[in-house]
């Protein structure tokens, strides 16, 4: 005996759920979201701290500013500490991806992502991220910049939309670091690191970036490394590109789970 259409609709309501859930992996937003900024066009321009050097193995800054419709974001108002959650820059035009900023590490570091004005340590003079250990021993701090789509009614942000070809930053203040400095790691929208570029702690304020090309960045980590005590390092003039389109696999994945679940309540309405 069949069972009831009822009984159907209900399980191809719940299936849908889990699709959904599949479809739109979304990361809740607590923290400041900030709309429509305005951009720049360089990274460190004149003013305020100035880059020493480019990390080893970066694409060079000039390369990348010189890229079709690159942007800097310089300000980053209201950006609260990661004990207050991540902090958001979205798009009304989808010229560009939308941005989610995550700080993490120690409770001690209760500063850190939070905004600094301070022009020793901003490239733009005005404002910069500042990642800060209070007190305490040894810290590695952590800051990842996802490319990806804010949903301003669900307030959620999906990584899996949206990426760049290319980006690159500026932070300061290495040399309050351990001897270890700092270390970026590039990712493709795989979730592949194409790149890590690591500095120590001899120059102050380096350049990082990375062109990809059409395979696209998704996400940027930074980790510091702090001494024990007071140490302040900070982040600052975060440049890209316009937005791309998901890869071609993670569509093509997404679309055969579709198919997948609507066979399956299909053959379930025909028993």
């Amino acid at each position: 005996m069949p069972p009831p259409l009822s009984l159907i609709s209900d399980k191809a309501i719940g299936l849908g759920k889990i699709f959904g859930a599949l479809f739109v992996m979304q990361a809740s937003v607590y923290g400041v979201v900030v709309t429509d900024p305005t951009l720049g066009s360089v990274i460190d321009p004149v003013g305020g701290a100035e880059i020493d050097a480019e990390a080893v193995g970066s694409t060079s800054q000039s390369t990348i500013e010189a890229l079709s419709g690159f942007a800097v974001l310089k300000d980053f108002p209201g950006f609260v500490a990661s004990n207050s959650g991540d902090n958001t820059v979205s798009f009304t035009a989808s010229t560009y991806a939308d941005i989610q900023f995550t700080a993490s590490g120690s409770a001690s570091a209760s500063s850190h992502g939070n905004v600094i004005n301070s022009a020793s340590l901003a490239t733009s003079l005005d404002q910069a991220i500042q990642f800060r250990n209070n007190s305490g021993s040894n810290r590695t701090l952590t800051y990842v910049i996802d490319f990806g789509s804010y949903d301003s009614g669900s307030t959620g942000f999906d990584p899996d939309v949206n990426s760049v070809t290319a980006a690159g930053f500026a932070l300061t203040g290495l040399t309050n670091m351990t001897s270890t400095g700092a270390i970026v790691d590039f990712y493709n929208p795989a979730g592949t690191i194409v790149s890590t570029q690591s500095v120590d702690n001899t120059l102050s304020n380096i350049y990082f970036g990375y062109d990809n090309g059409v395979e696209g960045i998704s996400k940027i980590r930074v980790r510091t490394f702090h001494p024990s005590g007071i140490s302040t390092a900070a982040f600052d003039d975060l440049g890209f590109t316009p937005a791309t389109i998901p890869e071609p696999g993670t569509t093509a994945a997404l679309l055969a789970g579709m198919i997948g679940i609507m066979a399956f309540v299909s053959n379930k309405r025909r028993k």
